[in-house]
């Protein structure tokens, strides 16, 4: 009824090189049959197919954008989209401090139905900002940590994002692992009784956890491949996911 989209988001800890361009096209595989209410668990099974087409834009050294529009079982939901300005502090010979800010926002692209365990995005008209803080060491490690907050036009509640990645990239190759939480201020439950209840998917409070992984690697000088997945750990008015993805990206 109510699951982040792809977890991770559209923003990253990294700066590219000035007027580089990226087009990303993937497609996912999740299923699921448990659903975590806020006391107990509903066996509920769902499955859907999820496709998207990401871009971003590096307009200079610091200053950048990005766009990202999902198709769930082949309908556009909420297409969302940043703007981020970055720089890189050295901390020591071997070690970088990267910092970033983004702001942007989420709007439905159609009118689809939000009654439908499909409806991942809710049709989400949302502001929201992000913090990100990447460090990466000499040899290609690195940690980057995320915190965000979206306000989000009512019915459904706000929410606030927080991520962990670790990762590591060596000439063609990229992967890294992430901890992403979701939580919603407030908002009403699923078979929720009294004031409590629900009256559309859209008034759900929710919360989850995921964890999942990538590796990347670059095929070409401007094209790469990659295979992603994910795993709901725990949640409330949530599904139980896991999840497969695969895709390329072309560089400009």
């Amino acid at each position: 009824m109510v699951a982040s989209a792809h977890s991770q988001g559209i923003i990253d800890g990294f700066l590219d090189a000035p007027k580089s361009k990226a087009l990303a096209l993937s497609g996912s595989y999740e299923t699921a049959d448990i659903y975590y209410l806020w006391n107990r668990n509903l066996e509920f099974g769902v499955t859907y197919f999820t496709a998207s087409v990401y871009f971003k834009h590096q307009l200079n050294k610091r200053l950048s954008y990005a766009v990202n529009i999902p198709l769930v079982n082949g309908t556009p939901q909420d297409g969302t989209a940043f703007f981020k300005v970055g720089n890189h502090f050295n901390i020591s010979k071997n070690i970088k401090l990267t910092g970033i800010a983004a702001i942007g926002g989420s709007h439905p692209l159609t009118d689809y139905n939000t009654q439908t365990s499909a409806a991942i995005g809710q049709q989400t008209r949302s502001v929201g900002f992000r913090t990100i803080a990447q460090i990466t060491f000499k040899n290609s490690l690195f940690i980057s940590g995320r915190y965000g907050y979206n306000l989000v036009a009512e019915p459904t509640p706000d929410n606030s994002v927080a991520s962990l990645k670790l990762g590591f990239y060596k000439s063609k190759w990229y992967l890294d692992v992430w901890f992403d939480k979701i939580q919603a201020n407030g908002g009403k439950d699923y078979l929720g009784i009294g004031e409590n209840k629900a009256e559309s998917f859209r008034e759900l409070g929710f919360n989850s956890a995921k964890i999942g992984g990538v590796i990347y690697h670059q095929t070409k000088e401007k094209l790469g491949l990659f295979l992603g997945g994910a795993q709901t750990i725990s949640g409330k008015n949530a599904f139980k996911t896991w999840r497969i993805s695969a895709g390329i990206v072309l560089k400009f």
